[in-house]
């Protein structure tokens, strides 16, 4: 499975300096449950790997290695509301470790909608957890 959709992801065509990191659990010992796409190269990263069977909270510690590495936008790919509320409640940290912009992509076909996190945040800072 992970090999065709490394195979899928280095087919298609995507804008230079995009990357896509895709982690699952696939078995508890094989180290290479995440990895990174970045201009048509595939990255293993192994020390990103968290055994975390929940995807969405998965999300949260890639989107902030991104942020922490350069990264001033982020596109979370989900229409699960438990997403939603753990990128509003996270945006604060991520903003401080350099993040600007935070979508979440949601829907299908003709329904995708990108609902811009960080306006949510800006208009209603009490929405937002502050975590320590």
């Amino acid at each position: 499975m992970q090999e065709r959709l490394r195979l899928a992801l280095l087919g298609c065509e995507w804008q230079q300096n995009l990357q896509i990191v895709v982690s699952g659990l696939i078995s508890a010992d094989d180290d290479t449950q995440c990895v990174s796409v970045f201009n048509k190269t595939v990255n293993t990263l192994p020390d990103r790997y968290l055994q975390v069977e929940e995807a969405d909270v998965q999300l949260i510690p890639h989107a902030d290695h991104g942020a922490r590495h350069g990264a001033k936008r982020c596109v979370i790919l989900s229409g699960d509301t438990d997403v939603m509320v753990l990128a509003t409640s996270f945006f604060t940290i991520f903003e401080l470790n350099g993040l600007t912009k935070l979508w979440i992509r949601a829907g299908v076909g003709n329904s995708t909608r990108y609902i811009p996190v960080h306006k949510i945040v800006e208009k209603k800072p009490e929405l937002c957890l502050l975590i320590s």
